[in-house]
């Protein structure tokens, strides 16, 4: 038998906020959590995707920000933390570090 929260998903009512977004070097992102928490996300290795592949543009990759639910980039393209979530957890390509198509 399962134990009550054990397998607890985040909800809108317990997921955590996101109090700041910093792009840093390398297409990676750094959110600060109101629960103290420090999330870096390595998104280099999932620009060659379909649902990233316009962040390649650096300038719309730096311009980043947050509502505390979402990121928005370009005040255009927004990403849930849900969909965060889900790309922390997945696994990172095999092959080579990914370059822009041009």
């Amino acid at each position: 038998m399962e134990q009550e929260g054990s397998s607890a998903k985040p909800t809108e009512q317990n997921a955590p906020k996101i109090l700041d977004v910093t792009p840093m070097e390398n297409y990676r992102l750094r959110l600060s959590l109101d629960v103290g928490n420090v999330l870096e996300l390595d998104m280099k290795n999932r620009l060659q995707t379909v649902w990233f592949y316009s962040l390649w543009d650096r300038e719309l990759f730096r311009s980043v920000a947050t509502d505390g639910e979402n990121l928005t980039f370009g005040g255009a393209l927004q990403y849930s933390f849900e969909d965060l979530l889900l790309l922390v957890l997945a696994p990172a390509s095999d092959g080579e570090e990914a370059e822009p198509y041009v």
